[in-house]
């Protein structure tokens, strides 16, 4: 998996990088589901959302491109360097500039 996140952080991708990617991640989906989920519908909460999120990775960088195009991090920083910098909830934007 970690190797597939690398790949992921490139800013160019090959058709043959997204296959690298989608066989990393199908492969950590697989053993997570034999060795943590184990088949066994009274362990499904250890199945988080996230685990099928991460399945459509090499669908979304074949599809739309490499993450830093339309990732939501940079954006998510940028509102937290800005909202450290206010003090005074009256006067936002008098802090801000």
């Amino acid at each position: 998996l970690v190797h597939a996140i690398g790949i992921c952080c490139q800013y160019e991708l090959s058709a043959a990088d997204i296959q690298i990617v989608r066989d990393n991640i199908n492969n950590f989906i697989a053993h997570y589901e034999k060795d943590y989920y184990q088949y066994d519908y009274d362990r499904i909460s250890a199945c988080l959302p996230v685990f099928h999120y991460i399945a459509h990775v090499a669908d979304a960088l074949r599809d739309i491109g490499p993450q830093f195009v339309y990732s939501q991090w940079v954006i998510e920083r940028a509102c937290g360097t800005i909202s450290r910098g206010v003090k005074s909830r009256s006067e936002v934007n008098r802090n801000i500039s």
